[in-house]
């Protein structure tokens, strides 16, 4: 008898705690994912992407890298990867969005902006002396993960 009143308030509360720690950790994973991907990328550090990427451009291996990064544990991450209107260019930005969405463990909790973790990080380009292949000097370039329909976000916040 007493277990049935107190479960009915301690496991809602308990998946609740469950869901939210994990939205808390993918935010802050994907923060640190983003602001180490764009520190790498500025000062031309080497990618080192776990995906077999050998014909794809500088841009492309950063975005793939980034994701792996973020290792989201409760949903996929999306990630997108932009110059600025120069190209690659010192003291030029870049830009680097990534997104989650989180639908938790259990689906009980409303989780914060329908369970879309989003993270911006931009940075000036530091080195340009030898430029990484795919990234050119002029016009602004992009690679970014398409989102599936119904993610209910598309990626015009990340300009």
């Amino acid at each position: 008898m007493e277990f049935a009143l107190i479960s009915t308030l301690f496991f809602p509360m308990l998946f609740g705690m469950l869901d939210y720690g994990l939205w808390f950790a993918d935010s802050l994973s994907a923060r640190s994912a983003v602001r180490d991907g764009v520190r790498k990328a500025v000062v031309q550090s080497n990618v080192s992407t776990a995906c077999d990427l050998s014909t794809f451009n500088y841009l492309e291996k950063l975005r793939c890298d980034v994701r792996a990064n973020v290792g989201p544990m409760s949903g996929a991450a999306y990630v997108k990867v932009t110059t600025g209107a120069d190209g690659w260019v010192k003291g030029k930005p870049l830009v680097i969005c990534a997104m989650i969405k989180s639908d938790g463990v259990t689906g009980l909790a409303p989780l914060p902006g329908s369970g879309v973790i989003s993270s911006r990080t931009e940075m000036s380009i530091e080195v340009d002396t030898v430029k990484p292949s795919g990234a050119t000097g002029t016009g602004v370039q992009s690679s970014q993960d398409t989102l599936p329909s119904g993610f209910g976000k598309d990626w015009s916040w990340c300009v």
